[in-house]
């Protein structure tokens, strides 16, 4: 359930703020194949990895794991 919405989620944050997969792992060292298997529903952050996920995209945790519906996205 909540893979399935932070896959999704973490996927629409990173194409609204207009950024490569490369960007997002450069800003917040990790790997591409890292933030690739989230946008893919194959592996889940941890609580400083979702955080900073979150910060980065301006949005929050609950967005990202599907816990509401409000976010500061456009789109």
């Amino acid at each position: 359930m909540y893979s399935d919405a932070f896959a999704e989620r973490i996927r629409k944050a990173r194409k609204i703020k207009g950024v490569s997969l490369q960007e997002v792992a450069l800003r917040l060292s990790l790997h591409n194949t890292t933030i690739s298997q989230y946008e893919l529903g194959k592996r889940q952050p941890n609580l400083d990895q979702l955080g900073k996920l979150a910060t980065y995209y301006g949005v929050s945790a609950d967005w990202l794991l599907g816990l509401s519906e409000e976010n500061k996205l456009a789109g």
